[in-house]
């Protein structure tokens, strides 16, 4: 198993361990076996607003997507291999590769031996392939004097700058007019915004396959880096062949199409060949319900302190013209999620600061059986006055570290990956993952969200993320599960050092209550600790300030 993978990602079958069992069977009896496994049902009605295939576009209730093949990528590692093998499928005259990020290294080799992401690209420009990405233009960052006790090195704010001069450079495929590289470094945001969105789209030979979640193209989600303590990254990140495939490369059109500084490109490259793709069959085995969420900002209303708003779209309005006064669906799927729980919610987030979630679970609180939640050590942290704000999150559910030792039936389980020790050993030598830079939630094994948008006022309402809800039937075989339950096994099993089958049963969570030794994970006291900068108190979750919200991404 390579360094870092928590198991197989195939989110069809069970771990090995649950199928070959061995069980006693006592002679000259009638004995029955049962294999445990999720029965068939559609609850899909449930857990999503809005229709089956609906042609409501956001910000209405975005479309439930039926029939949709998605697989769970755990870390970097599993996600670039399995980006490479799609990017690989793009090798012909009417494929396209298109990349929205937050953070694009193209020096990036996405499987170890294999040229990186840049060769990847112009490879397929050469085979005829069109290549398309929108970069966040991070140059807009050090106007904050605050930003250098947080971001020393100002080398990061030029950071996608001279990627998409590269991908613009690609060499045209010579007979082929729109075979070529275009990209926008993009500063299309809110004051104070980001472009927080990771998704890639690849149509090639194998159709459309649409990636979401927390991996940027980023050498610390696969290397230890000496300046990055905490890498490589634990991620979540997500690939979906389907229906909601084409609701991925929606945004990426919209997007696109929106942006002042696309029509040259067209006009001197090649229209978009994505505009011409319609929603692609389901594949075959396709039994994941999907439902593409995402934030945008308020352009209409959203005013920065400054009065600008930042936003320059085609039109010359200053708001997006698909949601002119913004959309948070993204955060709509997850508050809807948290309250058709029933018995557990497990959430893996790198800020966990949104009063607004925090006041949603403490509704849902008195109907569950237990909340558990997985954050970095805010040691790691790059958010200003994380300690704060982490504290006020949890004293709001009323979290006590001291009262897991003492009441076994307490709720709320808030743990960390243990940090690295002082002398990691050398890069992808078994480094220990400690930052957790996913953004998950899964409830009672039934609903899974995978997506960019951190559990803060930027994910749920500022810059632009992307998430999918994911529900599927299972069907009703020995020793299948639904996507959520799989994914949730794969994670706790890496998380407490144990076997995939003892954590069939969510009643596992014991194991998160007193972990063994040799677990990942540690518990966090949200009063351990304080913010190097005493008196600087936190603005309002509203508000949309630099100490507010981080920038990370």
């Amino acid at each position: 198993m390579a360094n870092g993978d928590p198991g197989s990602s195939n989110p069809l079958s069970s771990p090995s361990e649950l199928i070959n069992r061995k069980a006693g069977i006592a002679a000259n009896v009638v004995n029955t076996l049962e294999v445990s496994c999720d029965p068939h049902e559609d609850n899909s009605a449930l857990w999503f607003q809005g229709s089956v295939n609906s042609t409501d576009m956001p910000p209405s209730p975005p479309p439930i997507r039926k029939g949709n093949l998605v697989t769970s990528l755990v870390n970097g590692e599993e996600t670039f291999a399995s980006m490479f093998a799609a990017i690989q499928t793009a090798n012909a005259n009417g494929h396209f590769i298109y990349m929205l990020n937050w953070w694009s290294d193209l020096t990036v080799s996405l499987v170890f031996g294999n040229p990186n992401l840049g060769a990847l690209l112009s490879s397929a420009v050469a085979a005829g392939v069109q290549v398309r990405a929108m970069l966040w233009d991070q140059a807009n960052l050090p106007r904050f004097s605050l930003l250098p006790q947080f971001w020393p090195d100002p080398s990061a704010f030029q950071q996608n700058t001279a990627q998409v001069t590269q991908i613009n450079a690609i060499t045209p495929h010579p007979s082929i007019k729109d075979a070529n590289g275009g990209a926008i470094l993009d500063n299309n945001t809110l004051a104070v915004g980001s472009h927080h969105q990771k998704i890639l789209v690849v149509n090639g030979s194998s159709g459309l396959i649409g990636f979401c979640g927390g991996v940027d193209f980023n050498p610390d989600r696969i290397h230890h880096l000496d300046r990055q303590p905490g890498s490589p990254m634990h991620d979540v990140h997500c690939r979906i062949q389907g229906t909601a495939a084409w609701d991925l490369l929606n945004i990426f059109l919209q997007r696109w199409s929106d942006h002042p500084s696309s029509a040259a490109i067209d006009s001197a490259k090649g229209a978009l060949r994505g505009d011409t793709v319609g929603l692609p069959l389901p594949p075959d085995p396709g039994t994941q319900y999907v439902q593409i969420g995402r934030t945008f900002g308020n352009g209409s209303g959203h005013i920065s302190g400054s009065g600008v708003v930042g936003i320059k779209s085609k039109s010359g309005n200053g708001w997006y013209s698909w949601a002119p006064n913004g959309e948070q669906t993204a955060q709509g799927i997850i508050f809807h999620a948290i309250e058709q729980a029933k018995k557990f919610i497990y959430i893996q987030d790198q800020y966990l600061i949104s009063m607004d979630a925090s006041n949603k679970l403490k509704a849902q609180l008195p109907n569950i059986d237990r909340l558990i939640i997985l954050i970095p050590h805010p040691n790691l942290s790059d958010l200003p006055n994380v300690w704060c704000r982490q504290k006020a999150f949890l004293d709001n559910l009323g979290y006590d570290a001291s009262a897991v030792l003492t009441d076994k039936k307490y709720k709320i389980l808030v743990r960390y990956l243990k940090p690295l020790g002082a002398a990691p050993g050398p890069p992808d030598s078994g480094s220990v993952l400690t930052y957790v830079h996913s953004k998950i939630w899964i409830m009672d094994d039934r609903f899974a969200v995978i997506g960019s948008a951190n559990c803060n006022n930027r994910g749920y309402n500022h810059d632009s993320e992307v998430v999918a809800g994911i529900y599927d039937e299972s069907q009703d075989t020995p020793c299948t599960m639904h996507f959520a339950h799989a994914l949730r096994i794969r994670l706790w099993a890496w998380h407490l050092s144990m076997s995939p089958a003892a954590l069939f049963d969510p009643g596992a969570d014991s194991h998160w209550m007193y972990p063994f030794v040799s677990s990942r994970i540690a518990t966090f006291d949200q009063n351990a600790g304080q913010d190097p900068l005493v008196g600087m108190a936190p603005t309002p979750n509203t508000g949309i300030g630099p100490l507010t919200d981080p920038f990370g991404g």
